[in-house]
């Protein structure tokens, strides 16, 4: 899936995982408060400063965390 983002507005990307080695079942689990979003090279962020990760693994209830 590709996503276009407006100039000063970062970077979206989305993964999907290879039904071929991952089972129907399977998730890549992390505790996302602890994630450097903004990584090393972010030293001037010209984004709005924050990162939103929303988890569209169950449809009727989309999880979504902010990171500042």
């Amino acid at each position: 899936m590709k996503f276009s983002a407006p100039a000063g507005t970062g970077t979206r990307v989305a993964y999907t995982l290879d039904t071929g080695y991952f089972g129907p079942t399977a998730a890549i689990t992390t505790e996302i408060t602890n994630l450097d979003v903004h990584g090393p090279y972010c030293t001037e962020p010209t984004g709005p400063g924050y990162v939103t990760i929303r988890d569209f693994r169950r449809r009727n209830r989309p999880a979504e965390h902010r990171c500042d």
